[in-house]
C-alpha cells in the first residue's frame, strides 16, 4: 500500500458549499459483487472492472437493495429470527465506479471521500491499493493526486468487509446491513488544505473561537453571516505551525435553543500568498448547556426536558437515511409533538440528520459506547458494543474522538453518552480520559457515562454532567436527573401501512409476524382493528403515565419517553416509524408533552363517579415555558355532551420550573339514571395566553348487589330466568337447554394467566405490552368490543378504555381456542401479543339449546358500580330472549367449560 494521504474525519455531502469549493458526487449508480467465498483479494478483482456483473445505489446497504438471500437474522432486543431487509447477507461485499477527473481540476490537489461505510473498508484507485477504514460512524478521505489519470476513466474499487463488525455498536438493532451508506464524493483544493475546522460559540460572551488544522497556507480569511443573512464580522487569522486558534466577538448574537433555533454561517478561506487554497462554509449556533440545582439549563434557562429514542431504523434505506428533507419533515413532527431532545440509542446518526436537528431544534444525545453496556459479552447481553480491552480500546476511543469532531460545529450535537444501562464499570479511568478529550474538543457539549445508571454513582467517582436514571434517584442525587427509558408502551403491528413499505428496503416484519400468527389462530380479520384500538388504547396509557410522572416528581429535570416513533418490531411511538401521525395529534400530545402542562390528581382507577356523591379533585401545573407564566389561574369545566355541570376557577401560587399545586375543586355530581361520559377540561390562563388538558370520566347510577354474585351452587327453579354462578354442572346445562339463561363468571380454569412483565406490574391485562421482550404469550394489545344489546344504555367506543380499567385490569382473558369458543368474535376481545396471536377474550355468549349461556372473565364485584351496572344490563339482555341469532354452543365446549369450572 502507497503511503497516502488520510482524512479522518472530512466533510461529505455538506449542507452549505462555499463558492469557491471544488466538490463533484461519485454516488449514483456503482457495480457491485458479493464474495461469499473470500476470493476477491486472491483473484485481484480491483483489477478486473469486468467482473463485476450488478448495479447498485450508493447511498445505501445491500441487504436493502436486494444483495443476498432468504435466510433470516436474529432481532437483537426480541431474539426472533426474521429476515429484516429484502435479503440477508453477512460477509464482504465489492463495489466498483469509472469516474473521470474535471479538467479544471488539472495541477490541484484531488481527493476520494467516503461519507461512511459500513463496517470495514479496503479502498483501491485504478488498482493500487490505497488504504482502509474501521471506523463505520467516521467520514474519510484519500489523497489520490499521483494516482488518478485526466485523459482516461479511473476506477475505483471498494472491498467492504466484517472484519470490526463490532465498531458498528447498534447499527444492526434489528438485521445486520452493510455497505457505503453514505455520499461519496470527489473534492480538489490547492497545494495547502483545511484538515479540520471547529468553530466553538461562547453563548455567555459572545465571543466565536476559530480553531483549525491546515496543511500549507498562511491566512485563514473567516466571514460571518447573521441569521437573517446580514454579514457581522470579517476577520483574517495566520497560521502558526500549521493550526488556527483565533477568538472575535459577535454584537447582539442570536442564540440556539428548541424554541429558536437561530443559526450562524461561517464562510472560511485558506490563503496561500493572497489566492484561495481551500474553502469551506459552516453553520453553528450559540447554546450553552449547564445545571443549577435540579434544573437542566439551556442558555441560563430552565427546561424540561422531553426526549425520546431513536434506534436507527430507516425502513426506506435500511441503512442511517441521508435524505435531509425526510429528516426535516420527521424531526420536524418530533417538535411539533413537544420532544427537545433525541437519544440515539447505542448509535450516533449522520450528519445530515444533524444538519437537519440544527434546522428545528433538536438536542441529540449521541451514544457509542466507550465503556460497554450492561454485562459487556455475557451470554445474556442483547447488545454487541465492544469493551475498551488493550485490543479494542484505541479503535474505540479513535471513533469516538472523530465522531465528537466530526460533528463539533452542530449545536445540536450537544450530548454524548459512554454506556447503556451500566451496573458497573471496570473502566473508570478510561470514561474520565472519554470525559476531558470531548470537552477539549466540544467544550459546551454535555458528557455522561451511562444511560439508565442502575448502581446509581452520583458521587463523582465516574463523569457526568447530569443523571439519567429512574425518577426515585431524584430523591437522593444532588444533580438534575432525566427519567431513563419511560416506558415502552407498544400498539399492535399496523398492517394497514403496507404502501409505505412498496419499494422499502426493510420488510414490515411485525406486520409479517403478525399476520402469520393471527391466521394460524384464524382470526387474521382483526388486524386492521387491532391496530386502531392499540393505538388508541397506547395513548391513553402514555398520557396518563407521562402526567404521572411529572405531577408526582416535582422536581425531575425531564424524561426520555421511549418512544416517540415506533420501531420495526415494536410499534411504541405516538408517531409511526415514518413519522405519520398514529392516533394522537400533535395538539393533542402537547397537553401532555408541551412546555408547561396541566395535570390532575386523577388516577386510572378512580375515573367512575357515583351519581350524587362528592367528586374532589386537585391541579398541578409544570411551567417551562419561556418565557414562563407570572400569575396565571386555573379555569376548569366538568362537561357532559357538551352541557356544563359545574365550573369555576383557582387562584394559586405559581412557581416556574417545578410542579406546583395549583388549586382543589370538590363539587356534589348531579344524579343520573343511567351512564353517562363526563369530560373534566381545565386551562392554565394569563391574559391571551392558555394551556388546555382534559380527562375522561364516566357517571353512574348507584348500583348495589343482592347477595353473593355469582354462587358455586346457585339455587334453580322454574320461575328463575337468569342465573348467575361460577360453576356450570350438568344441571344448569338443562336449565339452559329448556330455555333459561346462564351468566357464568370464571377466574381459574377458564382464562390465561400471565405474569406481571417490564414496567408492568399494575393493570397488566389492560394496558398494551411494553416493548416486544419475550416471552410473548405474557403480554397483550388492547380489545375490540362489539356493538351489542347486551350492554345496554352503557356508552362504549369498541375498545375498552378506562371505564373497563377496574372490570379488566388484573383480569385475565378467557382462552377461547381450547375451550372450542373460537369458532366467532367474543363480544369483548382481547388482542394478544402479535407474536402469538391467541384468540382470547372477556365475553363470551352462546345459544344452549333453547337458552344462553354467556361466559366472562371481567371483574364483576360489589366494589366497582360499573361493573354491577354491565352485570344488569347483561341480566336485562338474558332477560329479553332476544338472542337468538347468537350462535349456537357445542357439546365439546359444555364439556371444556364444565371441567374447566369444576377443577375441585
Amino acid at each position: 500500500m502507497q503511503n497516502i494521504t488520510k482524512r479522518f474525519p472530512v466533510r461529505v455531502n455538506p449542507v452549505l458549499s462555499h463558492k469557491y469549493e471544488l466538490r463533484t458526487s461519485l454516488s449514483g449508480d456503482w457495480r457491485f459483487r458479493l464474495d461469499p467465498d473470500e476470493r476477491g483479494e486472491v483473484e485481484k478483482w480491483y483489477d478486473y472492472p469486468f467482473l463485476f456483473l450488478d448495479y447498485i445505489k450508493v447511498p445505501g446497504c445491500w441487504q436493502g437493495q436486494g444483495f443476498g438471500d432468504d435466510s433470516t437474522d436474529t432481532h437483537k432486543e426480541t431474539m426472533t429470527e426474521g429476515r429484516a431487509f429484502r435479503a440477508t447477507y453477512k460477509g464482504t461485499g465489492w463495489y466498483l465506479k469509472l469516474f473521470d477527473i474535471p479538467a479544471a481540476w488539472q495541477g490541484k490537489r484531488i481527493w476520494l471521500n467516503f461519507g461512511g461505510i459500513n463496517p470495514t473498508a479496503k479502498i483501491w484507485i485504478n488498482g493500487t491499493l490505497i488504504g482502509d477504514n474501521h471506523s463505520p460512524y467516521v467520514p474519510f478521505g484519500f489523497d489520490i493526486t499521483e494516482l488518478v489519470k485526466f485523459d482516461s476513466n479511473n476506477t475505483v474499487v471498494v472491498r467492504v468487509s466484517e472484519d470490526d463488525r463490532i465498531l458498528s455498536f447498534n447499527y444492526l438493532y434489528t438485521g445486520i446491513w452493510s455497505g457505503i451508506y453514505r455520499d461519496v464524493e470527489l473534492s480538489a483544493t490547492d497545494a495547502a488544505y483545511i484538515d479540520s475546522l471547529s468553530l466553538l460559540p461562547d453563548e455567555k460572551t459572545g465571543e466565536l473561537t476559530v480553531k483549525a488544522a491546515v496543511c500549507g497556507g498562511n491566512t485563514l480569511k473567516v466571514h460571518i453571516i447573521a441569521p437573517e443573512g446580514t454579514r457581522v464580522a470579517d476577520f483574517d487569522a495566520p497560521v502558526t505551525d500549521g493550526a488556527i486558534n483565533t477568538t472575535l466577538k459577535l454584537e447582539n448574537i442570536e442564540r440556539w435553543s428548541p424554541d429558536s433555533p437561530a443559526l450562524y454561517r461561517a464562510d472560511i478561506e485558506l490563503c496561500s500568498d493572497g489566492s484561495i487554497s481551500d474553502c469551506a462554509s459552516e453553520r453553528f449556533g450559540f447554546i450553552t448547556l449547564s445545571t443549577e440545582g435540579k434544573h437542566f439549563l439551556i442558555n441560563s434557562e430552565p427546561y424540561y426536558m422531553r426526549g425520546t429514542g431513536d434506534f436507527c431504523e430507516n425502513p426506506i434505506t435500511g441503512s442511517p437515511s441521508t435524505d435531509r428533507e425526510f429528516w426535516r419533515r420527521g424531526l420536524k413532527v418530533l417538535r411539533d409533538y413537544g420532544y427537545n431532545y433525541v437519544r440515539c440509542q447505542s448509535y450516533v446518526p449522520t450528519p445530515e440528520y444533524m444538519d437537519a436537528a440544527d434546522e428545528v431544534g433538536l438536542i441529540v444525545q449521541s451514544e457509542m459506547g466507550m465503556i460497554a453496556p450492561i454485562w459487556g459479552f455475557s451470554m445474556t447481553n442483547m447488545y454487541n458494543w465492544p469493551v475498551p480491552t488493550p485490543d479494542l480500546r484505541e479503535a474505540i476511543r479513535k471513533q469516538w474522538n472523530a465522531v465528537v469532531l466530526r460533528d463539533v460545529n452542530h449545536p445540536s450535537a450537544n450530548i454524548y453518552c459512554m454506556s447503556n444501562e451500566k451496573r458497573n464499570t471496570y473502566f473508570p479511568t478510561v470514561a474520565w480520559r472519554c470525559y476531558n478529550e470531548t470537552k477539549a474538543i466540544k467544550p459546551t457539549s454535555f458528557v455522561i457515562w451511562t444511560d439508565g445508571g442502575h448502581k446509581r454513582v452520583f458521587d463523582g467517582s465516574l463523569p457526568g454532567d447530569f443523571v439519567n436514571d429512574d425518577a426515585e434517584a431524584d430523591e437522593i442525587c444532588d444533580l438534575p436527573v432525566i427519567q431513563h427509558e419511560f416506558k415502552w408502551w407498544s400498539s399492535f403491528p399496523d398492517v394497514r401501512q403496507v404502501e409505505k413499505f412498496k419499494g422499502a428496503a426493510m420488510r414490515h416484519l411485525a406486520a409479517e409476524k403478525a399476520i402469520e400468527a393471527t391466521m394460524k389462530h384464524g382470526i387474521a380479520h382483526i388486524l386492521p382493528e387491532a391496530a386502531e384500538n392499540s393505538q388508541a388504547l397506547q395513548f391513553i396509557e402514555m398520557k396518563g403515565k407521562l402526567e404521572a410522572l411529572r405531577r408526582d416528581f416535582a422536581t425531575l429535570a425531564g424524561v426520555c419517553h421511549f418512544n416517540a416513533m415506533d420501531t420495526m418490531a415494536s410499534p411504541q411511538g405516538v408517531v409511526d416509524i415514518f413519522y405519520d401521525k398514529k392516533h394522537a395529534t400533535a395538539k393533542e400530545w402537547q397537553q401532555t408533552n408541551g412546555d408547561t402542562v396541566i395535570l390532575s390528581s386523577i388516577n386510572f382507577d378512580d375515573r367512575i363517579l357515583i351519581s350524587e356523591k362528592e367528586f374532589t379533585c386537585s391541579f398541578s401545573v409544570s411551567d417551562f415555558a419561556h418565557p414562563a407564566f407570572v400569575t396565571p389561574h386555573i379555569e376548569w369545566k366538568l362537561e357532559s355532551d357538551d352541557s356544563v355541570i359545574a365550573e369555576g376557577s383557582c387562584d394559586f401560587a405559581h412557581t416556574p420550573y417545578r410542579t406546583v399545586r395549583a388549586g382543589e375543586i370538590t363539587l356534589k355530581l348531579p344524579k343520573c339514571t343511567s351512564p353517562e361520559v363526563l369530560t373534566l377540561k381545565a386551562a392554565l390562563v394569563e391574559g391571551e395566553r392558555r394551556i388546555d388538558n382534559e380527562w375522561d370520566l364516566w357517571l353512574f347510577p348507584k348500583t348495589e348487589a343482592k347477595g353473593e354474585l355469582f354462587p358455586a351452587h346457585p339455587e334453580i327453579n322454574c320461575g328463575k330466568k337468569v342465573v348467575l354462578t361460577s360453576r356450570l354442572t350438568p344441571e344448569l346445562a338443562d336449565f339452559a337447554k329448556n330455555g333459561g339463561a346462564l351468566i357464568l363468571r370464571s377466574i381459574e380454569g377458564l382464562t390465561r394467566p400471565f405474569e406481571p412483565v417490564q414496567h408492568l406490574e399494575v393493570g397488566r391485562y389492560f394496558f398494551t405490552k411494553p416493548a416486544s421482550y419475550p416471552p410473548y404469550e405474557e403480554l397483550q394489545s388492547g380489545t375490540i368490543i362489539k356493538d351489542h344489546p347486551m350492554f345496554g344504555d352503557i356508552p362504549h367506543k369498541n375498545y375498552a378504555d378506562l371505564m373497563f380499567y377496574n372490570m379488566i385490569g388484573e383480569s385475565p382473558a378467557l382462552d377461547l381456542e381450547p375451550l372450542a369458543l373460537n369458532d366467532c368474535d367474543p363480544i369483548i376481545r382481547m388482542i394478544h401479543a402479535y407474536q402469538v396471536s391467541r384468540s382470547l377474550g372477556y365475553i363470551v355468549e352462546r345459544r344452549l339449546g333453547d337458552g344462553l349461556i354467556i361466559v366472562t372473565s371481567l371483574n364483576i364485584c360489589e366494589k366497582h358500580p360499573e361493573s354491577l351496572y354491565l352485570l344488569s344490563q347483561m341480566i336485562k339482555y338474558a332477560e329479553s330472549g332476544n338472542w337468538t341469532d347468537c350462535p349456537e354452543i357445542s357439546e365439546e365446549a359444555i364439556e371444556r367449560i364444565i371441567s374447566g369450572t369444576n377443577l375441585d
